[in-house]
């Protein structure tokens, strides 16, 4: 083996040794200007302002859809989904183990139980043959998570739900512009929300949408994230039902319209890098990149890497420090394990631990670490890669080159 071939981490040169291009994600000129031009066009409105509703009428054309309710973050949207689906104390939600919290926040906070779906291991998210075991007679809502820009298989969900008379909701946090079947997540179930934190694909700073073509529900949300005043000129204007403020303000609108107009470009980047990279490493033994089949699109919030041992003649975690000795930025985990939280953990135990959650029927030992083995799994088996829109083509070769130099390496010493 010659010396270019040697692995970094055992004393050869590194793949890698220049930065990654970086990027900030919001053009702070343009931003400015459109701030200043909105604060001197009058005062703020407390709702409902015209860059609101701006942003509201942008979002709906864009991805087809009767109703969008912008608020305050993607938790928010998740939420306030949950509640106009009718999601109630003792309901059960079946959802993913990996994911944020954000997913599962609402859902607690209307005394519902989380219920956890093991993965599919080779695509790392839940789907029709992981879900349909845990569904119960209180299962109420199906909650799907497209992760890491990859969509999951909706056809399959949707039918399930369909069989039980089941709501779905679906969390594209991570996924903007993603499709499934030529068509953008977030537009299959009842309902479908995005987020616009400063970690996703464009950013408000802070912010979140809800997308539904059912138009009750688009009004239940719409009253849920404004404490429920009713300003369309009909009606009493007095809250008509609890609810919370979970507004989008007018300021973060305006910065949000800004990022929407760049959405389709900023998730094209990402989505011909991400293809670029998958084939640069196709063929590889063991190796395999995260993406799904060719009637869907994944927008690449990060890519990941699987890898079988048995083939590829060492683990994930091994492959994991060879990458980054090449300099190439590479994590474990991909999610975090939610059932590995001190939260679960506690509630496992004791259901009644904490005096802001009491959901009815829920019972000790319904969060056991072990009932969801491939996601565990997943924690070691599952390789994060740095990409997103500001990587250059530079850097993509060379995440090649040194996934093929490791790939080789280890495969030889099989």
């Amino acid at each position: 083996m010659s010396a270019a071939e040697t692995l970094a981490l055992l004393g050869g040169p590194k793949v890698k040794t220049t930065p990654y291009g970086k990027g900030f994600k919001h053009d702070v000129e343009t931003e400015i200007a459109a701030l200043r031009r909105r604060m001197e066009a009058g005062p703020l409105p407390l709702a409902k302002g015209q860059s609101i509703m701006a942003f509201r009428q942008r979002v709906q054309e864009l991805f087809g859809v009767r109703c969008c309710v912008p608020c305050s973050s993607g938790s928010a949207a998740v939420h306030a989904g949950l509640a106009a689906l009718g999601v109630g104390p003792g309901d059960e939600v079946i959802t993913t183990p990996l994911t944020d919290h954000g997913t599962i926040i609402g859902i607690m906070q209307l005394n519902a139980i989380p219920v956890f779906a093991d993965i599919n291991p080779n695509t790392m998210m839940i789907d029709a043959g992981t879900i349909a075991p845990r569904i119960t007679p209180r299962t109420r809502v199906l909650l799907p998570v497209h992760n890491l820009g990859c969509p999951t298989d909706m056809t399959g969900i949707m039918a399930l739900a369909k069989q039980h008379g089941l709501k779905v909701l679906e969390d594209c946090a991570q996924s903007w512009m993603a499709e499934w079947e030529h068509r953008l997540v977030g537009t299959f179930g009842d309902i479908g929300i995005y987020s616009a934190n400063e970690s996703k694909h464009i950013s408000a700073g802070e912010g979140g949408v809800i997308l539904t073509n059912d138009e009750d529900l688009g009004r239940y949300a719409d009253l849920f994230v404004d404490k429920s005043y009713n300003r369309t000129g009909n009606g009493p204007v007095e809250p008509v039902m609890p609810a919370l403020n979970y507004r989008m303000s007018e300021l973060n609108a305006v910065i949000a319209m800004e990022q929407i107009n760049k959405v389709r470009a900023v998730a094209d980047r990402r989505y011909e890098l991400g293809e670029r990279l998958a084939a640069g490493i196709a063929g590889l033994p063991g190796v395999s990149l995260l993406r799904p089949p060719s009637h869907g699109k994944c927008t690449y919030w990060g890519a990941v890497l699987f890898i079988e041992p048995s083939l590829a003649g060492v683990d994930g975690t091994g492959f994991c420090k060879a990458l980054a000795a090449e300099g190439i930025s590479a994590g474990q985990p991909v999610q975090g394990f939610v059932l590995q939280w001190p939260l679960f953990k506690t509630l496992n135990e004791n259901p009644k631990a904490f005096r802001t959650y009491i959901a009815p029927g829920l019972t000790a030992g319904r969060f056991d670490v072990d009932q969801c083995p491939n996601a565990q799994g997943q924690r070691t088996r599952a390789i994060r890669l740095y990409l997103d829109n500001f990587c250059t083509d530079q850097d993509v070769e060379e995440t090649i080159q040194a996934v093929r130099k490791v790939a080789t390496y280890y495969a030889a010493q099989r």
